[in-house]
C-alpha cells in the first residue's frame, strides 16, 4: 500500500481480486489504516460470505448496514446472505473524537 505524506491526507481504495472473487475497501487517513473484505463479493441466496477486517490504530469497532454489533478491531465472520439483491456492510472505528468507516457492498444473486 503506498504511503502519502502529510497532515490529514486520507487515501481510499476500493478493488476486486479475481482469484478468489473477492472484494477489498481500504482507508487511509494519518496514522489509522483500515480494511474490510469479503470473500466472495458475489453470493447465491442462502451462501457464505466471509467478511475480513482491521482497523490500525482505532481503539473500538462497530459494524452496521447488513452486520450489527460491537466488533474487535480486527477479526472475522462469515454472514449467510438470504435475501437476493445489494447487501452493505459498513465498519465504523473510532479513537478518541476521530472516526473512519469503510463500506463494502457484497451482491446476493436468486
Amino acid at each position: 500500500f503506498p504511503e502519502f505524506p502529510g497532515h490529514g491526507n486520507e487515501v481510499a481504495l476500493d478493488y476486486t481480486i479475481a482469484a478468489d472473487a473477492s472484494r477489498i475497501v481500504s482507508l487511509e487517513k494519518d496514522t489509522v489504516s483500515q480494511t474490510l473484505q469479503a470473500i466472495p463479493a458475489t453470493v447465491h441466496v442462502g451462501g457464505p460470505a466471509t467478511l475480513t477486517w482491521r482497523s490500525k490504530g482505532a481503539n473500538s469497532c462497530s459494524a452496521s448496514g447488513a452486520w450489527t454489533g460491537t466488533l474487535a478491531t480486527e477479526g472475522s465472520q462469515t454472514v449467510t446472505l438470504t435475501v437476493a439483491g445489494n447487501h452493505d456492510f459498513t465498519l465504523n472505528c473510532q479513537k478518541g473524537s476521530d472516526s473512519w468507516v469503510t463500506k463494502l457492498r457484497v451482491v446476493v444473486e436468486p
